[in-house]
Formats: C-alpha cells, sequence, structure tokens
C-alpha cells in the first residue's frame, strides 16, 4: 500500500536539502576566491623527474669531462630555470644534487673524489 504523504514528505525535504546545497556550494566558492586572493603564491622550485636529473647529472658529468663539485652542478641546473629563484629554492636545488650524488654513489654510477674545501669532488664511476 503506498503512503502518498509520506513519499510527497519526503520529496519536500529532499528539495530543502539540495537549496541548502546550492546555498553551501556558493559560500565554499566565495570562500576559495576569498583564499585564492590573499594567498602568497608558493614559488615552484624547478624539480624534474628523478630520472630527468640523473640524466642530466651524468650528461653533465661526462659534458665537462672531469671531476665536477655538487655547488657546479647545481648552478648549472639553476641555469636552466626560466625564472629567478629565491635563496630558499636555490638551497633547495643544492640539498637535491647532493642527494642525488650520494644515491648515485651507492648505485655505482659516480664516485667520491676528495674535496675542496667543504665541497666534495665528484666524477664518473667508468671514467
Amino acid at each position: 500500500m503506498q503512503r502518498p504523504n509520506t513519499i510527497y514528505g519526503l520529496k519536500v525535504k529532499r528539495k530543502e536539502l539540495r537549496r541548502e546545497i546550492g546555498v553551501l556550494l556558493k559560500g565554499i566558492r566565495a570562500l576559495d576566491a576569498s583564499i585564492a586572493l590573499f594567498e602568497r603564491p608558493v614559488e615552484k622550485v624547478p624539480r624534474p623527474k628523478s630520472h630527468g636529473r640523473k640524466i642530466f647529472i651524468i650528461d653533465y658529468m661526462r659534458e665537462r669531462g672531469g671531476i665536477v663539485t655538487s655547488g657546479e652542478l647545481a648552478r648549472a641546473w639553476m641555469e636552466r630555470s626560466p625564472e629567478k629563484l629565491s635563496a630558499g629554492a636555490r638551497r633547495k636545488i643544492l640539498n637535491r644534487v647532493r642527494a642525488s650524488f650520494c644515491i648515485y654513489e651507492r648505485k655505482g654510477y659516480v664516485v667520491q673524489c676528495g674535496s675542496e674545501g667543504t665541497a666534495k669532488l665528484w666524477k664518473l664511476a667508468d671514467s
């Protein structure tokens, strides 16, 4: 047996909830616009994928044909960046290059061959 009053009541409640959802979505959109207006833009650090970083490092070392420091390689990486980088972004790039050298040393791609002040000197393992 159907209950028309119950079905009608559920349809009315559904319509009310849809109206409330619409009001809430408008409020969320307004908040998102306000946040986007006042939020400080975060500087993106150019970060090639891990494989791209490995190719860049190995190619750069082959091109140089000798011993490289992580600072030299980080400067070469930064020169590829189209925009001016902040000091924090430059520090991140240098840290990524240093970490990459440590990883590639464990994998046998590069070897440490001394130091120059505080900088470690690196060369390709096959050279």
